[in-house]
């Protein structure tokens, strides 16, 4: 199997395991067509997690970016932690998320990035989150608007430290309990 198909593969499974969100206007899996529509609204937010350069050139307008490198939380090497309550809260307050934001997350490496951010977000609690089915690429393969021109920082918002769901991640601990358990199945997705 090639890389982008794994990759692919591993935002899949990431996003399912992600609580489902129900609600019509939030769904899992957004379309180019329904980000159009809500292109300039206040209460929407759009986070590209594509590479510094490939932002540069060119992104969805209105969306800012995030340096994956810059925000994962290293726990050794090549192993990355769900981030802290205050660190959670410091990601949202940057990238002016609230309660009521919703947020649309995409990149141009088979969602993957952005599979690991509403991994995030879910843990801490932002139920209001979706991924742009695609990505960067099927967005600009159906004419979407694209632009090089980067949005105003978002207003900084003082936002209480969010809840951090931790039983929303497997760790290794629990792996271990549960190998071999008709019930339970661990997908290699590197």
């Amino acid at each position: 199997m090639g890389r982008m198909k794994r990759l692919a593969l591993a935002a899949v499974l990431l996003l399912a395991l992600a609580r489902p969100v129900v609600a019509a206007d939030h769904p899992l899996l957004i379309t180019p067509a329904w980000l159009a529509e809500r292109l300039g609204r206040a209460d929407v937010r759009i986070v590209d997690l594509s590479d510094a350069e490939n932002y540069a050139r060119g992104h969805i307008p209105g969306a800012v970016h995030l340096d994956l490198a810059e925000t994962r939380a290293q726990a050794s090497e090549g192993v990355f932690r769900v981030p802290t309550a205050e660190e959670g809260r410091r990601l949202m307050t940057q990238l002016g998320i609230t309660p009521e934001t919703t947020v649309v997350l995409y990149d141009d490496e088979g969602s993957l990035h952005a599979a690991w951010l509403f991994l995030v977000l879910d843990v801490l609690g932002h139920a209001r989150v979706s991924v742009l089915d695609g990505g960067a690429q099927r967005w600009r393969a159906g004419g979407g608007a694209w632009t090089t021109t980067v949005p105003p920082a978002p207003a900084s918002s003082s936002l209480s430290t969010p809840h951090v769901s931790a039983d929303r991640v497997a760790g290794a601990a629990w792996v271990r309990e549960r190998l071999g358990r008709r019930d339970v199945a661990l997908v290699e997705a590197r």
